[in-house]
């Protein structure tokens, strides 16, 4: 989801780009070639300037997004993409600096990451549908994830 902060507001592009097959539309309810020429933007809209910014991080296909613990920078989910497995990033809104937070859930692979929250003191939930499966990953069930991270 967007985050906002005093000074500027974060949200995540529709799925851009096209399939494997160079298509730009594509087709829901047929299945999606194994490797996708797609992309999911990250953008910052300053709330003072009404600048659009695309931001340029190694986060793919981002989705969705909270404020840190401390409500300085942004925890964004990846859903991974192609032969890349998902997971929690924290994104320095800063230096732009991406640091890895979460990459498996005691050793398994994320499907799809797609919403995150986080408590006060640092306890991060994400829910983890099984999108992935369209981009040629095993399918594991749903499932809601309550996360630990040490702040």
């Amino acid at each position: 989801g967007p985050v906002l902060f005093d000074d500027a507001l974060y949200f995540t592009s529709n799925r851009l780009g096209a399939d494997g097959g160079g298509n730009t539309e594509i087709n829901w309810g047929e299945t999606s070639p194994t490797q996708l020429d797609q992309f999911i933007n990250i953008l910052k809209l300053d709330l003072e300037t009404d600048e659009l910014t695309v931001l340029d991080t190694p986060i793919k296909m981002a989705n969705g997004m909270t404020k840190t613990a401390d409500g300085e920078n942004i925890l964004a989910l990846s859903q991974g993409f192609n032969n890349t497995g998902g997971g929690v990033f924290e994104l320095n809104r800063e230096t732009l600096e991406v640091t890895p937070i979460l990459t498996s859930y005691f050793g398994r692979e994320f499907n799809s990451p797609n919403d995150i929250e986080i408590t006060s003191d640092g306890i991060i939930f994400v829910n983890d549908p099984p999108y992935g499966f369209e981009q040629g990953k095993n399918y594991q069930q749903f499932r809601m994830q309550r996360v630990l991270v040490p702040t």
